[in-house]
């Protein structure tokens, strides 16, 4: 059986990428398809330990350490190598984009002033918390439970592509949701003949969902469980095997690969901020960096005023528009 889980970073700030991220186990049938968890707890842990033995499968925003993503490096690199094709991390920037199926974005950051030459180096914190026996210590506990990691998905879209789309007419909520469903295709293309159950972070107020999926897998007849505020599920069958989807408001609490997801999104997002933070500070010294949220977006803004006005910079590639 195959499970997965979508969930999004930068949603809402006025600055920075929106990372959406697909995270995907094969797990025997027999395992509840939210809660992998009990099964990988020699090497997994659902809340952050004070003592870093395990790594950590929650919510991003337990995770993450504001100016740091070594917390989220600790669990995110370990389930990416092992689920990668060549079982190996990749050395730069551009190739890791690659693996995760964001090409576009990558061709897009290397014309951006803030990201072109920034040069990551994976891991990135392997001084306070060293890779490689941890992700032995995974492949052991996973191999173990019979579950094996499958490689990540994510779209990546920075302000300039997100300033695209919205001139296309479209809004946030229809942006992501065609990620969302892209990511979903990747699935039942990836995986044919698997049973699939997926789990996806409900963003906003939508609650119904069929007619997505039907527009997704035309001629497919879609079952609605139920439809609310709470949970919308769906359910039907695509090359004789059956497709289980449930959109559900923090999703990450509840469902492992959703948890994954949400840090391995997070983790790009806060990367590629760094590089966006280190390249303003140069340009504009003693500035102090922003997380791109509308609260403090302004005085970020208004602190490189310059910028915008000696040409430098251009809005449309900065700013997001919605």
């Amino acid at each position: 059986m195959i499970i997965a889980g979508i969930d999004e970073a930068g949603l809402g700030p006025a600055l920075g990428p929106l990372c959406i991220a697909c995270a995907t186990l094969r797990i025997p049938s027999a395992i509840d398809p939210a809660e992998p968890w009990d099964k990988l707890q020699d090497a997994v842990s659902r809340k952050k330990e004070k003592v870093l033995d395990r790594l950590t499968v929650a919510d991003s925003k337990e995770v993450f350490e504001t100016g740091s993503t070594a917390a989220l490096e600790w669990t995110v690199l370990p389930f990416f190598e092992l689920g990668s094709i060549n079982k190996k991390l990749p050395k730069t920037r551009e190739a890791f984009l690659k693996e995760l199926g964001a090409d576009n974005a990558a061709e897009e950051i290397r014309s951006l002033l803030w990201y072109k030459d920034a040069v990551w180096k994976i891991p990135g914190n392997a001084v306070d918390h060293p890779h490689a026996p941890h992700c032995q210590m995974l492949k052991d506990t996973l191999n173990h439970a019979n579950i094996i990691a499958l490689p990540m998905r994510m779209s990546v879209l920075t302000a300039s592509m997100l300033n695209r789309r919205f001139a296309e007419g479209k809004n946030k909520s229809e942006v992501t949701l065609a990620e969302v469903g892209s990511h979903i295709r990747h699935l039942a293309k990836s995986y044919p003949g698997e049973v699939i159950h997926l789990m996806v972070d409900k963003q906003g107020g939508r609650n119904y969902y069929a007619p997505f999926l039907m527009d997704l897998f035309q001629g497919a007849w879609i079952e609605t469980y139920c439809e609310g505020p709470n949970a919308s599920e769906y359910g039907f069958q695509d090359g004789g095997r059956e497709i289980r989807v449930r959109f559900q408001p923090k999703a990450d609490r509840d469902a492992f690969c959703v948890a994954l997801a949400s840090m391995a999104a997070k983790y790009v997002r806060e990367r590629l901020m760094e590089d966006f933070n280190a390249w303003f500070s140069k340009q504009i010294p003693g500035l102090k960096p922003t997380a791109g949220y509308h609260g403090d977006a302004p005085r970020f803004l208004k602190a490189i005023k310059m910028l915008f006005e000696n040409g430098t910079v251009h809005k449309d590639e900065l700013i997001r528009q919605r």
